[in-house]
C-alpha cells in the first residue's frame, strides 16, 4: 500500500527522487573507497558487500511523524535508499505524545552517519 500511495502524489515522488539522488551517489562512492581499500589488487571489488568501517549501523536516519508521510513520502524514500543500496533506519513503531524515546531508537539515532527530518503539518507535536 505505501508505494502505490506515493505513486498517487507526484511531489512526495519528485522529493523523494531527488534526496536519492543526491543521497546515494555519496554513499556508494564511500562504500566503494572502503572496499578498494580493503581488497587486494586482483580481487573483484563488490559495493554492496562493503564492510563499514565507520561504526555506524545506518547510514541514514528518517526521522518522522507516522501517521503524517509513512504511507506515502517516508515510504517511497526508504524504499528507494534502500534499492540504492543505502542502508536506512525508519522506526516502524508509533510514539505517543509525551511518551520517551526507548534505548533501541536512541541507539539507532546515534549509530546513523546522517538524519532525514521529513517534516509535516504534525511533526513539531510528535515527541
Amino acid at each position: 500500500m505505501g508505494i502505490g500511495m506515493a505513486m498517487r502524489n507526484p511531489f512526495a515522488v519528485a522529493i523523494a527522487s531527488i534526496l536519492v539522488a543526491v543521497l546515494a551517489p555519496r554513499f556508494l562512492k564511500k562504500k566503494e573507497k572502503e572496499t578498494i581499500g580493503s581488497t587486494k589488487p586482483d580481487e573483484p571489488i563488490s559495493v554492496e558487500s562493503a564492510p563499514s568501517t565507520s561504526g555506524n549501523d545506518y547510514e541514514v536516519f528518517l526521522s518522522f511523524r507516522g501517521r503524517d508521510t509513512r504511507t506515502g513520502f517516508t515510504d517511497h524514500l526508504h524504499s528507494s535508499l534502500v534499492h540504492a543500496g543505502v542502508s536506512v533506519f525508519r522506526d516502524d513503531d508509533e510514539l505517543r505524545v509525551g511518551e520517551k524515546i526507548g534505548p533501541d531508537l536512541l541507539r539507532a539515532i546515534r549509530s546513523s552517519k546522517i538524519s532525514i527530518p521529513i517534516l509535516s503539518l504534525d511533526y513539531a507535536s510528535s515527541k
